[in-house]
């Protein structure tokens, strides 16, 4: 009966080794462990092979140049187990068979561990990612502006280490983080730099839908640092205008961003947010141009997307939750940003332009055109 229980508890106890002793936290090491013993089965193998095929001359005293011995390699081969059950055939045809098996299974574990190299590395980039946009959210809601841009300079950081990690930086979302970064910070030329790099990105992804509306994501923004950059150059009395034809061929030529968008629609929830926003940038990029029958048009397309995403979703609050919540304002929010620019021609600059270079209280003449001398101005 005793004995019963010991074999029990031995079984157990082993049990529970094993797991201690090759739990996920340790495996690594183990890994190592048994990586490191081959290693030194290996050299001891190698050592009996040089030792076998390298002699020194018979009237040599130091060791000079060897003489190939086909006999002691046999030997030592058939030593190791090497030669066939029967031993039919020659030991080094049987060996080289095994060989070439064994090269074959080392080929299928390199590629197993080149796969497994290239996951740990997405998931280090992932992890570098999400502590650049834990840091970026968290700048967001600092009151202190030298904390507030420490943050943002660690979110920076964060986004170009996971570029860093991934082999060749070929990581179109970890590039656009940085691009966002870049545009929030008022690095101006560094984002343009960074969203152009962006769309060479995106031309590798496979799926139509997702390369054209990053590209159209990526112009957007090149638009809204065109526009800004255009401002600012007005602000300093370096230009007459605020109009910027290159933010407008951005926006609406035939491969900008409203065009790459329009074979994919009609958007639903945060996509038809974000077409809103396109044609809210586009109804003000046209007002700087002043072009009067372009910017209604683009303003009640903007009011449109809202509307839909409105329409979309139940309006109860009962009935939804956190995230509609958040969707609902984003497009309530959007409408009447939309409603202020069709009756009192203001435009929220803080919602479609990166800080500017120079950043000043504006002028009322921004949400104007550069010819107009109205009191209304962007907020």
């Amino acid at each position: 009966m005793h004995f019963e229980k010991l074999i029990g508890l031995a079984g157990f106890s082993f049990g529970v080794w094993r797991w201690w002793h090759h739990r996920e936290r340790v495996l690594h090491k183990r890994l190592q462990e048994y990586l490191a013993e081959q290693d030194r089965r290996l050299h001891r193998a190698r050592s009996y092979v040089l030792e076998a095929i390298f002699r020194p001359g018979r009237k040599r005293q130091v060791f000079a140049d060897p003489l190939f011995s086909v006999r002691p390699l046999r030997l030592l081969l058939r030593r190791r187990g090497w030669d066939s059950l029967l031993g039919l055939g020659k030991v080094e045809s049987v060996a080289d068979r095994m060989l070439n098996k064994s090269l074959g299974r080392i080929e299928r574990r390199l590629e197993t561990a080149f796969a497994t190299l290239a996951a740990l590395r997405k998931q280090r980039a992932s992890a570098h990612i999400l502590k650049g946009a834990i840091a970026s959210a968290r700048a967001q809601s600092e009151r202190d502006p030298i904390r507030r841009g420490e943050l943002d300079d660690c979110a920076l950081v964060q986004f170009r280490t996971a570029l860093q990690v991934l082999e060749h930086g070929q990581d179109v979302q970890a590039k656009e983080y940085e691009a966002h970064q870049l545009r929030k910070l008022g690095h101006l030329d560094d984002a343009e730099a960074a969203y152009a790099e962006l769309e060479e990105f995106a031309a590798s992804l496979s799926d139509q839908r997702d390369r054209d509306l990053m590209l159209a994501r990526a112009r957007r923004c090149r638009a809204e640092i065109a526009q800004a950059q255009a401002i600012s150059a007005y602000r300093r009395q370096l230009r007459n205008s605020q109009a910027s034809g290159r933010a407008n061929q951005l926006m609406t030529s035939p491969d900008g961003a409203l065009a790459l968008r329009a074979p994919h629609g009609p958007f639903r929830e945060w996509e038809a947010v974000e077409q809103g926003e396109m044609h809210y940038l586009s109804a003000f990029i046209y007002r700087q141009l002043e072009a009067i029958v372009q910017e209604p048009v683009q303003l009640g397309l903007a009011g449109t997307a809202y509307k839909r995403v409105l329409m979309q979703t139940p309006s109860s609050r009962w009935l939804i939750g956190g995230a509609t919540r958040r969707l609902r304002a984003a497009a309530e929010a959007g409408l009447q940003r939309v409603k202020r620019a069709q009756e009192r021609s203001e435009y929220d600059l803080e919602c479609l332009l990166p800080p500017l270079d120079h950043p000043q209280q504006p002028p009322e003449s921004v949400g104007q055109r550069s010819g107009d001398q109205g009191v209304s101005k962007a907020t």
